[in-house]
C-alpha cells in the first residue's frame, strides 16, 4: 500500500507549471540551446519556450513534456515535481517492505495532477493498446501477437514497447534486492524500475518484459507487483502456487517476447554451427545477439522444448 499521509498537500498550478520551466530552464542551458533553438526542435514558437521558462502558462501538455525528453535524451519525469511517500509492499513471504521514493507525480496524469494538461494525447492513453485481448492469450501466444502487432526487432526496445502499450516507466533507486515495482492502481500503470538495473540493458530489458508480462496475464487487477531480482531467474519454491503460476507466466512472456520463436530457432542453429560444437559459446552468442542475459537464453531454450506458456 501507499502511505499518503500527506496526499492532500498537493502543489498549486503557478508552482507546478514554475518548476517544470525551471527544469526546462535548466536542461536548455547544459544543452547549450537557445530559446529560438529550442522552439524550432520542439515545433513551438519562442515565446510559447519564454512562458513555459518564466512560468506564465496555465497549464502545460503532457505531449509536450515528452518531446522535451525526447529533445534532451533523458526521462520524461526530469522536468517534473516530485513528492516523497513511502512504498509499502508485502514482499513474496508477506512480509513488509518499507521504502521512501521519489514518487513522481505524473503517476497521478487523468487523477488529479495539477499544472499538467490532460490533453487529447493523454485523454486517449491506453485506448489504442488492446491488453484484454492479449491477456486472453497464453503468454508465449500473447509475446509472439506483440511482437507481430509492433513490428519488433531484437534487441527489442522494451522502452519504447512500455510507451507503446500506455505503460510508463520510471528509474529511481529501490531496495538493493527489488528489480521493478509495477503500480496499477489507478489509469495509468507504472514500473518503477530500480535504477542500478535500468543502467544494464540486458538486465533493463529483461526486468521490463518481466513487469509488462505480469502486467498483460493479470490485466484489469488493481494493485502492486513486486519483482525481487532473484525472482527473475527460477527459483520460486517459496512462493504460493498462484504466485509461482503469476512468476512462470510473466516469466514465460518475457523470454518470447525477448527471445521471439521464430527467430530464435533460426539463430540457434547458426550459433551451433558457428560454435563448433561449444555450447557455452553458442549461448553467449545467443545472449549477445538477442541483447539479453545467458539465463534468458537458458529459459528460451526450455520454453522450445517445454512449450511452457501455453494453454
Amino acid at each position: 500500500m501507499i502511505d499518503n499521509e500527506n496526499s492532500g498537500q498537493m502543489y498549486s498550478i503557478a508552482a507546478t507549471v514554475k518548476e517544470i520551466g525551471n527544469h526546462v530552464q535548466e536542461h536548455r542551458r547544459q544543452a547549450d540551446f537557445t530559446q529560438q533553438k529550442l522552439a524550432e526542435l520542439a515545433g513551438r514558437s519562442r515565446a510559447y519556450i519564454i512562458g513555459v521558462e518564466n512560468g506564465s502558462l496555465n497549464d502545460i501538455p503532457i505531449s509536450f513534456v515528452y518531446d522535451l525528453a525526447d529533445i534532451f535524451k533523458c526521462d520524461v519525469t526530469d522536468f517534473l515535481p516530485v513528492r516523497r511517500v513511502t512504498v509499502e509492499i508485502p514482499d513474496c513471504r508477506g512480509e513488509t517492505i518499507g521504502r521512501e521514493v521519489l514518487y513522481a507525480l505524473l503517476r497521478t496524469i487523468g487523477d488529479n495532477l495539477p499544472g499538467i494538461q490532460s490533453d487529447e494525447h493523454m485523454r486517449t492513453w491506453g485506448a489504442g493498446f488492446p491488453a484484454a485481448e492479449y491477456k486472453a492469450l497464453s503468454p508465449q501466444a500473447a509475446a509472439q501477437k506483440l511482437c507481430a502487432d509492433f513490428s519488433l526487432s531484437v534487441p527489442v526496445d522494451m522502452e519504447g514497447v512500455l510507451k507503446r502499450a500506455s505503460v510508463l516507466m520510471v528509474s529511481i533507486p529501490l531496495n538493493e534486492d527489488i528489480a521493478t515495482v509495477l503500480d496499477t492502481r489507478s489509469s495509468v500503470p507504472v514500473v518503477f524500475i530500480d535504477s542500478t538495473i535500468a543502467a544494464d540493458q540486458s538486465k533493463k530489458r529483461a526486468a521490463l518484459a518481466h513487469a509488462l508480462g505480469h502486467y498483460i496475464a493479470e490485466y484489469g487487477f488493481k494493485g502492486i507487483y513486486i519483482d525481487k531480482k532473484e525472482r527473475l531467474v527460477p527459483s520460486e519454491s517459496h512462493l504460493s502456487m498462484q504466485d509461482e503460476l503469476s512468476e512462470r507466466k510473466a516469466r514465460a512472456f518475457a523470454t518470447a517476447l525477448l527471445l521471439p520463436q521464430n527467430v530464435f530457432r533460426e539463430k540457434l542453429s547458426d550459433a551451433a554451427k558457428k560454435s563448433g560444437g561449444n555450447d557455452d559459446s553458442a549461448v553467449a552468442g545467443l545472449a549477445a545477439f538477442f541483447g539479453v542475459g545467458v539465463l534468458a537464453v537458458v529459459a528460451a531454450l526450455a520454453l522450445m522444448h517445454s512449450g511452457d506458456g501455453k494453454k
